[in-house]
């Protein structure tokens, strides 16, 4: 993992994913559909960090807890052929009907070093579009030239699995029992160490008492080369007044 700190009082990691391949699903659209999707872009989920105070004068003790998340939006880029008219439809049905018909969103990610087993997904639930264009991003150059379309969702809710059993599942569990509600998110202590090109450790932070407050997710594009990197932003529980 590779570490950037400090900003405001909190620290970031930001990280590559080596699995580069995703697969985009919506509820009730065949799969076929997404055959060309280009790329997805979610927007951060940002977790406030609310305070509160106890004790006075030279005693006061102040300090942090997480609040509700706060959602984006996701946007799709999809090469526009037949098997496209679904998720079109939906948007023209929601136009013209005013009928927001709500769909649960899925990006799965899969090992392309092995046998495409899944190894995370995130799932967006009560998604509808709030925005489309039929040239969202120009042309398909790969194909016969068939436009790009762009659509923007909003959703409710998200929820992650991650399967990798390692780091990488310990902190997206957090991440999803944090937003969820199941518990504060704080960490006892969490140690992270940053790598040179070469594999090499560098050096080490360990931060004792902290909670996510911001997680980036990584761009989902299918002509990049370049590893994914997500990025989580966590700020200390308490402080001295």
């Amino acid at each position: 993992m590779k570490a950037r700190i400090p900003l405001e009082g909190g620290s970031i990691i930001a990280r590559p994913i080596l699995e580069q391949d995703f697969r985009l699903e919506i509820e009730g659209i065949d799969p076929g559909a997404f055959a060309l999707v280009r790329s997805v872009e979610v927007d951060p989920i940002v977790i406030p960090a609310i305070s509160s105070t106890t004790g006075e004068g030279s005693v006061a003790y102040g300090s942090f807890s997480p609040g509700p998340p706060e959602y984006g939006r996701i946007t799709l880029r999809v090469t526009r052929t037949s098997a496209v008219d679904p998720l079109v439809d939906w948007w023209n049905t929601a136009i013209s009907t005013g009928n927001l018909v709500q769909r649960n969103v899925t990006l799965k990610l899969v090992d392309s070093r092995s046998n495409n087993d899944e190894v995370r997904r995130w799932e967006f639930f009560d998604a509808v579009p709030v925005a489309y264009s039929p040239l969202g991003d120009g042309f398909d150059s790969s194909t016969t030239g068939q436009a790009i379309i762009s659509m923007t969702l909003e959703f409710a809710s998200v929820r992650i699995t991650d399967s990798t059993g390692n780091d990488q599942q310990a902190l997206m569990q957090l991440l999803d029992q944090q937003i969820a509600g199941i518990s504060s998110g704080v960490i006892e202590s969490i140690s992270l160490t940053e790598f040179d090109e070469a594999s090499e450790p560098t050096q080490t932070f360990t931060y004792e008492d902290a909670f996510i407050t911001r997680y980036v997710f990584p761009v989902f594009d299918a002509g990049s080369p370049e590893p994914m990197i997500e990025e989580f932003q966590f700020k200390p529980t308490g402080f001295n007044q």
